[in-house]
């Protein structure tokens, strides 16, 4: 796995840039490649490190796999949450959003216990049927 970290952005809205353009197009696009022959694809590129655009031949398998390891894994979450998203910081941080807004935040409702659950599925009230048929203790 390959990790790249990039220098800090000017701002939020170069970030929203950015993921838009991640999100809704393939990493390399059909403008991209430049010739195809047997077994070699040319494409070019611009290298931001030397900020010119360079051009590279590559191998059909390895232009394959190039393109796989752009393939997020399975139920692999792309977009992560953070600032006051963050999971960590959801429950105390999101109430102050709202208020903030002047905003109302939602009810969230509240989960049912075990024996309501059971209730549910078997149909039959287990906290009933213990008090009157209780287990005797050997």
């Amino acid at each position: 796995m390959k990790v790249h970290f990039a220098k800090k952005t000017r701002g939020a809205w170069h970030n929203v840039k950015y993921l838009g353009r991640y999100l809704k197009r393939p990493p390399i696009s059909a403008s991209q490649l430049k010739h195809y022959s047997g077994g070699t694809v040319v494409h070019h590129y611009y290298d931001h490190h030397s900020q010119q655009y360079r051009r590279q031949t590559l191998s059909q398998e390895e232009m394959i796999r190039r393109y796989v390891s752009h393939i997020p894994a399975r139920h692999f979450k792309i977009i992560r949450y953070y600032g006051f998203l963050a999971n960590r910081k959801r429950g105390c941080l999101l109430p102050k959003v709202y208020e903030a807004l002047d905003m109302i935040s939602p009810n969230v409702p509240e989960k049912p216990g075990f024996g309501a659950l059971i209730k549910g599925f078997l149909n039959t009230d287990c906290h009933r049927s213990c008090k009157t048929d209780p287990l005797t203790i050997i």
